[in-house]
Formats: C-alpha cells, sequence, structure tokens
C-alpha cells in the first residue's frame, strides 16, 4: 500500500506496508525506543530501534525494518522537517507468515532492529537532528484485521560529513 505520511513533521511519499504482528486488545502492548551515535553521511546509520513489551502478549514479523513497517521522521535543529539527500529503496512486502513465525515479545525479552540504512536515506547532510520512529504494524489473526501506529521517543543525532 503506498502511504504518504504527512505526520505534521515531514511529507514524503515512501512505500512503507505495515509489518504483520499479532497482539491482544485494541492496540499493541509495546513502546518503541531508538538509539543512535553521532554517525557519518558517507557510511551507514546504525540507529537501533528497540520494541519494548508491556505484557507477553506481542509477537512481530522477523521482516520488520525500514521500509517494512518502519519510517523515520528528521527534524532540524531550528524544528523544520527535513528530506533526505536521497530517496530511501522501497522494499516489497513480505509474505504472510504463521503466528509461530512470528517473534515473540516478552517483559522480559526485548526486541531490538539494527538498521543500517544510509545515512543520506535518512538525513539531508551534516548537521543535528531530532529524529523519531513510527512503527506501523497490522494484526492479521483479528477480525477485521486491525492496523496501529507507534511512534518512538525522539532522540538527537549528530551527523558528519
Amino acid at each position: 500500500m503506498p502511504l504518504l505520511w504527512l505526520i505534521g513533521l515531514q511529507a514524503a511519499a515512501t512505500w512503507n506496508p505495515p509489518a504483520q504482528a499479532a497482539w491482544a486488545g485494541e492496540k499493541p502492548p509495546i513502546e518503541v525506543r531508538l538509539h543512535a551515535a553521532t554517525l557519518s553521511m558517507r557510511g551507514d546509520a546504525p540507529i537501533e530501534v528497540d520494541l519494548i513489551a508491556k505484557d507477553n502478549n506481542f509477537a512481530v514479523s522477523p521482516f520488520l525494518q525500514p521500509t517494512r513497517g518502519i519510517a523515520f521522521e528528521v527534524i532540524s535543529e531550528d524544528g523544520q522537517p527535513v528530506a533526505p539527500a536521497e530517496p530511501m529503496a522501497g522494499s516489497p512486502p513480505p509474505p504472510p507468515l504463521k503466528i509461530e513465525e512470528l517473534i515473540a515479545i516478552s517483559v522480559t525479552s526485548p526486541y531490538r532492529i539494527f538498521t543500517h540504512e544510509s545515512a543520506r536515506t535518512i538525513f539531508p547532510g551534516a548537521g543535528r537532528y531530532k529524529v523519531r520512529a513510527r512503527v506501523f504494524l497490522f494484526n492479521f489473526p483479528s477480525k477485521p484485521v486491525r492496523y496501529a501506529q507507534l511512534v518512538s521517543d525522539t532522540v538527537t543525532v549528530n551527523v558528519t560529513k
């Protein structure tokens, strides 16, 4: 599904299908946190996305990654949304998985996604930016299928040339 995310911060046309997940209740019982160190525009952007369970009733696709359920919002120091130097390549949606093929996340076992996208596909250039992630999920086992969107905390990232 093409997703035009006008999230109040950044408007960019992107292909970002939601990731498959399973949870009990209306909303996914997880929290999203980001971790990022100083990085260079010449390499990868090792931004880590943690899913931290609030209870033991959540599982997610092992295919969760940028362009497959994760989108980054980047804001300049003066509060303006910025576009990346290059667009991120889209990913085709993964095949549907059986519940037992999803990764179970419990209170004692958070899940960390290591993103190693090119810094040029997230940031416009060298500088200091505020970044947060939006995680898009769908709960396939529920009838009707439910969709959810979770927003991470905001982190400051220093980007060098």
